[in-house]
Order: C-alpha cells, then sequence, then structure tokens
C-alpha cells in the first residue's frame, strides 16, 4: 500500500500524523493489517465531526505517550466508547522548560536545535525502554484490541515505538524509514507551523526565529538513525534491544506477526 493512503488526515485536519499502521510489507512478503492499530499527534483539538468520525472507526484503546504536564495543558477529546490509557512519557529534553532555555540559548546563538533533537533521539531508547515494556505486553496481550497510540506531534516517542513495532513483525530497513520520515512537517505545512511554533513561546519572553524550530517539528534520517545506532551500540542489534529491553523475543514476535500481518 501506498505510504500516503495510509495517512487519514483529510479526515481528521486537526490532529496531526494520523494513520494505520495497516499496508507495510515485510522482508518476508507479508503485509500489516488494516484496522488494528493506528498513530497519531495530540487529539486535543478534534472537531464534534472528527470525534464522530473517531468513534465509528472501531478504536477501543487510546494510549497517550505525552508527559502529565502535556496532558494537563491539552487533554484529549475521547470518544464515549474508547477506554483512555496515559502512560506518561517523561522526557526532560521534551518538556516545556527545557525547550524555553533551547530556543532562548539558539536565539543567542548558543544552542543548535538540529543536535539537540539528535542527542535527544540518542537517549530515548534508554529513557523509554520500561514504558516500551507495556507497550508491547499490552499488544501481545490475549484481550487485544484496536488501539490508538499517540503522542504531541505523533512523531518522535510515537516515532521510535513505531520503529521499533514494525522491526518486531520483521520490516525492513528502508520501509521502517519510510514510514518514519511521514510523521513531520514538510514544505510549506513545515513553513507554517514553525511560525505558529515560535510564535507561541513569545509569551515566555523568547523570540526565536521560525527556522530554528525546524527540527522539533520535522522528521530526518539522521534523527530516527540516531536512536537505532544508540541501540546497536549497546544491544548489538534491535533484535537485541527488543529482547533485553523490551521481553519482546522470538515467541512474543511470533505472537506479533500472528495477530498484525496478513
Amino acid at each position: 500500500m501506498p505510504a500516503e493512503s495510509r495517512l487519514l488526515s483529510a479526515a481528521f485536519p486537526n490532529c496531526h500524523n494520523f494513520r494505520d499502521f495497516g499496508g507495510i510489507e515485510t522482508v518476508s512478503g507479508r503485509t500489516t493489517r488494516s484496522g488494528m492499530l493506528y498513530r497519531s499527534g495530540r487529539l486535543s483539538f478534534l472537531s464534534d465531526e472528527e470525534l464522530v468520525r473517531l468513534s465509528v472507526m472501531g478504536i477501543e484503546n487510546i494510549i497517550d505517550l505525552r508527559s502529565h504536564d502535556e496532558i494537563l495543558a491539552h487533554p484529549d477529546k475521547i470518544p464515549d466508547n474508547a477506554a483512555y490509557l496515559p502512560v506518561y512519557a517523561e522526557i526532560s529534553d521534551f518538556s516545556l522548560e527545557s525547550v524555553i532555555e533551547l530556543f532562548r540559548a539558539a536565539a543567542a546563538g548558543k544552542a543548535d536545535t538540529e543536535i539537540f533533537i539528535i542527542n535527544s533521539y540518542r537517549k530515548m531508547p534508554a529513557l523509554l525502554g520500561p514504558l516500551f515494556r507495556k507497550l508491547f505486553a499490552f499488544l501481545t496481550a490475549p484481550e487485544y484490541m484496536p488501539t490508538l497510540i499517540h503522542c504531541t506531534g505523533g512523531k518522535d516517542r510515537t516515532g521510535l515505538f513505531a520503529a521499533l513495532f514494525l522491526y518486531a513483525l520483521g520490516v525492513g530497513d528502508k520501509e521502517v524509514m519510510q514510514d518514519y520520515l511521514l510523521s513531520g512537517h514538510v514544505g510549506k505545512h513545515l513553513e507554517k507551523a514553525s511560525v505558529r511554533y515560535s510564535r507561541s513561546f513569545l509569551q515566555f519572553g523568547v523570540n526565536v526565529q521560525p527556522e530554528v524550530t525546524y527540527p522539533l517539528l520535522r522528521t530526518k534520517p539522521e534523527y530516527l538513525q540516531a536512536a537505532l545506532d544508540a541501540i546497536i551500540s549497546e544491544y548489538g542489534s534491535i533484535a537485541g534491544y527488543l529482547a533485553a529491553v523490551v521481553s519482546v523475543g522470538a515467541d512474543e514476535q511470533e505472537i506479533l506477526r500472528d495477530m498484525f500481518l496478513v
């Protein structure tokens, strides 16, 4: 399935990066099953019409990977027929205070936001290992039902989880990276988003140029690769990390493939 056809942006214009995990081919020639697992950015700004669309999609669970502060600032809108499951991915680099200090330093020429985001990705496999273990335990449970997993933008915390999930299913490097790159803002959307984002920091006394915010809004191969390289350096392979840290060995991979592949 072409990558763009998995995007549900037209149906959910107020929710960035909403898409189905289905339609991705594995190395063995099997394909990820549609309608079983979805990903997105925060659900805070859904219109009434979008909320109705979400309610009829058969999604039984919504897993929120944001921090306590992010959730308090922008609570999700949840359909009545879905269970809401926050798991609180607390990453200090992505906290509001850290980003304010980053942009303040960048505006003064004392920080590089691209180096910052790459370093943040290097830390994520270790920081999020316990959280990912819970997510994969949920995905392999006999009572699993269709689920939506999201963070704020649906590209960093959700993006690394998605890459690990696809690797566990047997998806190849190229396809994993292609899926990751769908998540960021590009072109005119990036320009508009960066203007809005940079202006939102004026209330904190930070006047940062929109271009400085690009690394926090887009996806680049170097970002995900930084996380994958950190995993391989520590555990020898993605499979090694999945087994040692996320408790997804051969048996769990077989369960996942039976559930999520056709």
